[in-house]
């Protein structure tokens, strides 16, 4: 039932809402978030073709899918990475057209070399380097409407989780040197753990980043190639944890035109 028009894989990760909790053969959770469990598969129905490397160029005529880049995608899934706009990087929701692959092929000289720089960070914030002295940089900040009363139109969270920022803005920051993007997220929220609530204040963070350079940040509404649908368990998943009956997220917002607030450093 998952395979909708359109769908060429999925994988489905269980996480854990708990320590303590377990997924049929799998040890008891540490935390809450862990992964215990996760699975991919790809359309079964002979409705599309895949094709390994060394055979994509022969088949691509019979419209064949990249086997590694969909392969790559997927277990980015499995090590607790979501689905990502920014067009370069590999957990972007689309795959690459028949007959064609994202990025490099890996190699023993640049074994990632497929992902992105925003792929990249993204591992880093979910698996730190205790030896990593230079990706250790943060940038943080709101997202807030020049006039707050336009929030009225956003349908509300649920009663006691007010929104006062812009909630699901894509979040990005460009390399100054570069001008690729290092990083991205979705801005919104944070996490009151006095209250066990969450706030929809607009907050963003984006750790991880390389302190030998500057960047560029700007805001987005998600109006492009990739919807809120297309990344909607990034918001949803929110609410999945912690307990708390009444969470409830907001729409996401997306009538939005940015505006940059002159700032000290």
């Amino acid at each position: 039932m998952g395979f909708a028009t359109g769908v060429l894989t999925f994988t489905r990760v269980i996480t854990a809402n708990a320590a303590g909790v377990s997924v049929g053969a799998s040890a008891s959770a540490s935390f809450a978030g862990q992964i215990l469990d996760a699975d991919t598969l790809f359309r079964p129905d002979g409705q599309v073709t895949f094709a390994t490397p060394a055979a994509l160029a022969t088949h691509a005529g019979q419209g064949a899918y990249d086997l590694e880049s969909l392969l790559i995608h997927e277990f980015g899934h499995w090590f607790g990475l979501d689905h990502s706009a920014v067009w370069r990087a590999v957990m972007f929701p689309y795959a690459p057209p028949p007959g064609q692959f994202l990025g490099q092929r890996p190699s023993a000289e640049a074994p990632d070399g497929p992902l992105s720089d925003d792929d990249r960070t993204g591992i880093r914030v979910l698996y730190p380097d205790p030896n990593d002295t230079i990706d250790i940089g943060s940038i943080r900040g709101e997202v807030l409407p020049a006039n707050p009363f336009a929030l009225a139109l956003v349908p509300p969270a649920s009663p006691g989780n007010f929104v006062t920022g812009i909630f699901g803005a894509q979040i990005v920051a460009v390399s100054a040197g570069t001008g690729s993007i290092a990083a991205s997220a979705f801005s919104g929220w944070t996490c009151n753990a006095s209250t066990n609530s969450l706030l929809f204040d607009g907050s963003f963070d984006l750790e991880r980043l390389p302190t030998n350079n500057s960047y560029l940040i700007y805001a987005e509404p998600l109006v492009g190639l990739v919807a809120p649908s297309d990344i909607s368990d990034v918001f949803t998943d929110l609410c999945s944890s912690g307990g708390n009956s009444e969470c409830a997220t907001p729409a996401v917002d997306v009538n939005f035109n940015p505006r940059f607030r002159p700032s000290t450093p």
